[in-house]
């Protein structure tokens, strides 16, 4: 049962909603999936997060990955030509609004909250580049916050999944400048 919309970017719209079987608030992100392009993009994401749950559930430190986003479920309609990634909901929205919002109130980032950002920031990067995935559109907007304002990254639609002994020359396909520091730092 759809809640309400929370955000909308280049390839989805994202709304909170609560399951009929469990009652839980998730969020599912709703993408148009007509075109080779949006199909390309949502079957990477579908298939990084899948990547990324399956390393999680090997893994013997599941504590490292608290920082991204965490994938529930995905079905595709074809005969609506939508795709819908079912995730954790992260409620205290982006990066990007809780800036703005401390903006308006006059205030900013403390610097220990600062510093709790960055650290999580870099420790999901750090977690996606040890199990060879690369972001691709590292920014605000894609940094989501929990309740209680711990980071998640998400939206892994621009992702890449490197392969061993391959060496990669790209086209940059994320937000401008978003993607820089990755590149520059595998």
């Amino acid at each position: 049962k759809k809640i309400k919309k929370i955000g909308k970017g280049r390839f989805g719209t994202v709304f909170s909603m609560q399951e009929i079987r469990t009652q839980r608030i998730v969020a599912i992100k709703e993408c148009d999936y007509d075109t080779e392009e949006e199909k390309e993009i949502m079957n990477r994401e579908i298939e990084v997060m899948k990547d990324i749950i399956r390393i999680i559930r090997q893994s013997t430190h599941q504590s490292q990955f608290i920082h991204v986003v965490e994938l529930l479920g995905f079905f595709v309609n074809e005969d609506q030509d939508k795709a819908y990634l079912v995730m954790e909901l992260c409620s205290g929205g982006d990066l990007r609004g809780y800036i703005k919002n401390l903006q308006k109130m006059g205030s900013e980032i403390g610097t220990k909250k600062c510093w709790e950002f960055v650290t999580s920031i870099v420790s999901a990067v750090n977690q996606l580049h040890v199990i060879d995935i690369i972001h691709g559109d590292l920014k605000p907007e894609n940094v989501l916050l929990t309740e209680d304002i711990k980071v998640k990254l998400a939206d892994f639609g621009l992702s890449r999944k490197l392969q061993q002994g391959k060496e990669y020359m790209t086209n940059r396909s994320g937000t401008k400048f978003a993607e820089e520091y990755e590149y520059q730092n595998i």
